[in-house]
């Protein structure tokens, strides 16, 4: 008799236990990003639900899909040269919106890159005018030992070679 009540019990518990769980609701986003002022589609956008790591990039049409069990009410859009855009989204449904992106106007300033010459030409040149001053002869502290170092492998060697008198 205790038996099958344990067994009651448990069975009671994996049941709430199964409902709660289903009871979890998804939020489904799919969509498109694209440009505010074009209509055109923003490929490779990043899309992700705000305040999580839950998130995906756009295909080259600019659509996408995201879903999670987690709690969210907002989704952001965002994308290198456009101003990132944030949505509100209702939680537990499944919703298909449209996030346009509007370009963020960052003007570079000018870089000037002037030709001056190649540095190895300009160092001889540099060599060739002071070629008088660094002479070595002029100095006496100056020491040098020159050798010639040759190494030979009798390994592979050809039979012209080895013939050779």
């Amino acid at each position: 008799m205790r038996t099958i009540s344990s067994y009651i019990i448990l069975s009671f518990f994996l049941l709430i236990l199964y409902a709660r769980v289903q009871a979890q609701q998804t939020t489904t986003i799919s969509g498109q990003v694209i440009e505010r002022g074009s209509k055109q589609p923003v490929p490779f956008a990043d899309v992700l639900f705000k305040g999580t790591t839950i998130g995906t990039i756009t295909d080259e049409n600019g659509y996408f899909n995201l879903s999670t069990t987690k709690q969210v009410n907002k989704i952001r859009a965002s994308f290198l040269g456009y101003k990132p855009n944030e949505i509100p989204i209702e939680y537990g449904k499944k919703q298909d919106v449209i996030i346009e992106l509007e370009e963020d106007g960052i003007e570079l300033k000018t870089v000037e890159i002037k030709y001056q010459g190649n540095p190895a030409e300009m160092l001889i040149d540099s060599a060739r005018k002071y070629r008088d001053v660094n002479d070595m002869k002029r100095y006496q502290s100056y020491q040098t030992q020159a050798y010639i170092k040759t190494q030979f492998n009798l390994y592979n060697l050809s039979e012209k070679f080895k013939n050779q008198k």
